[in-house]
């Protein structure tokens, strides 16, 4: 039973200051040697005490809302400033691959709309731009977006197309517009 650090003697008190290293080792090596009994008392308390647990979850999640948005929206800016300077470097005047309108990163109007070129089975499934804000700029991240191989579209284009049965789309319009079948 762990003692009540107030009620410590001045001795124990130096003792602890100064062997602070071999307490945390020690508290490594039981944690590692007792894993099962400690998860075994753990999940017991926790059900034991469940619906006080969730009553302090909750008052936390609501307490916190505003301080948890502002972390996360500090850490997507800085994510997405971080992409944005790489895909300037990379492609520094976007323009829409298929109207040739002049476009920019992360702007809701006039921005670029990454587009899914493979039917959806790009490993970023959903919204690129978002992804680069929940996402750090590092190697593995690169490769990851960089093997999608997105098309760069404008809204309005990004509208029109389909993502998923797009050749098919394609034939029946060609087909509708020059009235005949184009065979691709």
């Amino acid at each position: 039973m762990i003692k009540d650090p107030t009620k410590r003697s001045a001795s124990q008190k130096i003792y602890r200051d100064k062997h602070k290293e071999d307490a945390k080792e020690y508290a490594k090596k039981y944690k590692f040697l007792h894993k099962e009994e400690i998860s075994r008392k753990h999940k017991e308390y926790y059900l034991a005490n469940k619906e006080k647990w969730v009553k302090r979850g909750n008052r936390y999640y609501w307490d916190n809302k505003e301080k948890r948005f502002e972390y996360i929206r500090g850490y997507c800016v800085r994510n997405r400033k971080n992409w944005l300077e790489y895909l300037l470097s990379k492609n520094p005047s976007p323009k829409c691959e298929v109207c040739g309108k002049e476009l920019k990163y992360f702007d809701g109007k006039d921005g670029i709309h990454f587009d899914h070129r493979e039917n959806g089975n790009e490993s970023i499934q959903h919204h690129p731009s978002s992804w680069m804000g929940r996402h750090p700029l590092n190697k593995n991240n690169i490769e990851k977006f960089e093997s999608c191989n997105f098309g760069i579209l404008c809204i309005r284009c990004n509208r029109i197309l389909p993502t998923i049965g797009r050749q098919s789309f394609m034939r029946r319009l060609i087909k509708y517009v020059f009235k005949k079948d184009i065979i691709l």
